[in-house]
């Protein structure tokens, strides 16, 4: 939600926006219980919350589990949202939850053995085919963009921040290889070697993180990750292509954000309902009646995942009722 639905809202409605940050705020205590079963300190927060704020992801899938960006995702609205309106009494009314979640983001933190800088290990990034890895590039630019958020409050709010927030802020560890691309490029994660990926990734560090680097290097990973996040090979995931249009607007390209805003369309389910498509796939075989309908579906029917803001709707491609 912070990251695909709360810009737009925070841009055209942010009073309802203020309500999504009111709404993690009141699940503090929920997050911080689930940091402390896992023996870390702070708060952690869920990857699918409900009115608890009790993690929903069903069991065994990893990315409750592993997929600790959302922990920097969350503290990323709060700081759009001060952006956008210069609201600063977010900050003092928000800081027990920016604070404890700094905290989980210090005690999860490693050090990366040939540089010493600081990392984390054992995550799942936004491109989920990817499973567990180690020094997810994106996971550790917004850990540390999220402390650096949480110093600039606390200096505004008269707070004493512990040390350990600058240093790993200051001292994370983003590397850039030479081996995967004709110039240099920012490696989704240890070990990666050019597959196809399900999500736009590394390209998050230009939109929405705007992570400072050098005009070329973010030319080399725009060019060299949008054709991996966008093809057969991804399972028909299509979550990249509104940040690799923005990233490409910053730099005047037209014509390259223009061809990635394009490809959005083609993610549409325009024949139905208007909205995004997650992907078209086939379902087991429990996906036995149409919830429009009732209607009878037999099995393996191909089935198209339509998703937006508000639903999530199975759309049967033989279903009668269509």
């Amino acid at each position: 939600m912070e990251t695909w639905i709360f810009p737009n809202i925070a841009l055209l409605w942010p009073t309802m926006a203020r309500s999504l940050l009111q709404y993690r705020m009141m699940r503090l205590p929920a997050a911080q219980a689930r940091a402390a079963e896992r023996e870390l300190k702070g708060a952690m927060w869920p990857w699918e919350s409900a009115q608890t704020g009790v993690d929903c992801v069903q069991f065994p899938n990893p990315e409750g589990r592993i997929e600790i960006h959302i922990s920097g995702d969350i503290p990323m609205a709060f700081r759009l949202y001060h952006q956008l309106t210069g609201d600063d009494g977010i900050l003092s009314q928000s800081w027990d939850l920016l604070e404890q979640t700094c905290e989980f983001w210090v005690s999860r933190a490693a050090r990366e053995p040939t540089t010493g800088n600081f990392t984390y290990l054992n995550v799942q990034p936004p491109d989920e085919m990817a499973g567990m890895v180690n020094n997810s590039v994106y996971t550790n630019a917004v850990a540390s963009a999220t402390l650096k958020f949480c110093l600039e409050a606390a200096q505004k709010l008269g707070k004493a921040p512990p040390p350990e927030w600058a240093q790993i802020a200051y001292n994370i560890y983003i590397p850039v290889v030479h081996n995967l691309y004709s110039g240099p490029v920012h490696p989704e994660y240890t070990g990666y070697h050019g597959q196809d990926i399900n999500q736009a990734d590394v390209a998050l560090l230009q939109y929405p993180l705007e992570w400072p680097m050098d005009l070329q290097l973010a030319q080399n990973d725009l060019t060299y990750y949008q054709v991996r996040s966008s093809g057969p090979g991804t399972s028909g995931f299509y979550t990249g292509d509104s940040a690799y249009s923005i990233a490409w607007l910053r730099m005047n390209n037209r014509s390259a954000a223009d061809a990635q805003f394009q490809l959005a369309f083609k993610h549409m389910d325009m024949d139905h309902f208007n909205v995004w498509m997650v992907r078209v796939t086939k379902l087991a075989v429990w996906l036995h009646r149409c919830p429009l309908s009732g209607c009878s579906l037999e099995s393996e029917k191909k089935v198209v995942l339509i998703f937006s803001s508000s639903f999530l709707f199975f759309a049967p491609e033989q279903c009668s009722c269509l």
